[in-house]
């Protein structure tokens, strides 16, 4: 395969385990989960628009980001 950037699949955060009153990032894309007690009080998204823009630049960007979603998703389906 050729040379790939060191951030490559990874715009969006592991999803295996919600860390919580924190901010989680990849490199474009996170989140933050606001849960203080019981119940969850805020949930945000984040987005690094200068890391974008310079993933837009990115040769590989369709590659990288399809490789980003893929792992999304697939974290998701074996969340417990």
């Amino acid at each position: 395969m050729k040379n790939e950037p060191a951030c490559y699949g990874k715009m969006f955060p592991s999803v295996i385990s919600l860390a919580h009153d924190e901010p989680v990032a990849g490199k474009v894309f996170g989140y933050q989960i606001d849960r203080p007690g019981i119940a969850v009080t805020r949930r945000a998204t984040t987005t690094n628009r200068e890391a974008w823009r310079h993933c837009l630049e990115c040769p590989d960007l369709d590659g990288c980001y399809r490789l980003s979603a893929g792992t999304t998703l697939m974290e998701i389906a074996v969340r417990p």
